[in-house]
């Protein structure tokens, strides 16, 4: 142990006379917390935009017999209902990471949340509406700006930067449950 150092060698982790070192990345610094949630996210991250894909397909499927339905019901002058289609995707996730869940169907399947880069509390719908109208930007100006999360620190993408959230596992949080407020 180096002398004025009461956690050894300082190279991270365990007790050093019944104390926690603030090397532990789930003791420590909120920041220390918040890199070791974050790692490991990009794999996890694909497969729930695939699953939430599925989800949203499904939805909109259901929502286009419907309005199809009442369409047909009311001999056409219900078609404009078909505009509100376009709205199913942003709703989705606006709605789902405002919740307490704070992640999408397909994010909290695959054991990902969001949580505010900072503090690692929950995003407000405020937050998850600047969450999703990044990402509908993105998506507009070309998906390839997705690739940002690969060069940024704890793989960021630009709409997660703008509205201040990090993409984390869920699992790894102190005393995390799924989906508790």
């Amino acid at each position: 142990m180096q002398s004025g150092d009461a956690y050894g060698s300082g190279y991270g982790g365990g007790f050093v006379a019944g104390r926690i070192s603030p090397h532990d990345p789930l003791t420590g610094s909120p920041q220390m917390r918040i890199d070791a949630a974050a790692s490991g996210v990009l794999p996890a991250r694909i497969v729930a935009w695939c699953l939430d894909a599925v989800f949203i397909t499904l939805i909109a499927g259901a929502v286009a017999l419907l309005v199809g339905a009442l369409t047909l019901a009311s001999f056409g002058l219900l078609h404009g209902l078909f505009a509100l289609l376009g709205m199913i995707p942003f709703l989705y996730s606006w709605l789902f990471v405002g919740s307490s869940l704070a992640a999408t169907p397909g994010q909290a399947i695959c054991g990902l949340g969001l949580r505010d880069n900072r503090t690692l509390g929950r995003p407000g719908m405020a937050a998850a509406l600047l969450w999703t109208i990044g990402y509908a930007v993105t998506m507009i100006l070309g998906a390839f700006l997705l690739l940002f999360a690969l060069i940024t620190k704890r793989h960021r993408t630009l709409h997660d930067l703008v509205s201040g959230l990090v993409m984390v596992r869920v699992g790894t949080l102190p005393g995390a449950t799924f989906g508790a407020a």
